[in-house]
């Protein structure tokens, strides 16, 4: 892992430690409260399952993926016939 990939990795577990503590606030005593911070980080760090997935979230963040923006030509003119005839009101099949 990159040191970049390091920093969001570590970025990502303090975020769901917060997100999973969060129902918790101002109801469990402080000390409850930090154990319970605790085991979510000992979670997220040490099951195998847990970290695997925040690894794949880290390095699939910056990847593409089909669908999520558009690039039209230089020209500026709709990619596909189909593309056209939704711009001008049509439906797309």
């Amino acid at each position: 892992m990159t040191q970049e990939e390091e920093r969001a990795l570590e970025a990502l577990i303090q975020a769901e430690v917060d997100r999973a503590v969060a129902p918790y606030v101002g109801k469990a005593p402080p000390v409850v409260f930090r154990k319970l911070r605790e085991l979510a980080e000992r979670f997220l760090r040490e099951q195998p399952t847990a970290v695997r997935v925040l690894a794949l979230q880290v390095r699939n963040h910056k990847q593409l993926i089909s669908g999520d923006s558009v690039k039209l030509p230089e020209d500026g003119a709709p990619a596909t016939p189909t593309d056209a005839a939704a711009d001008v009101g049509g439906r797309k099949v």
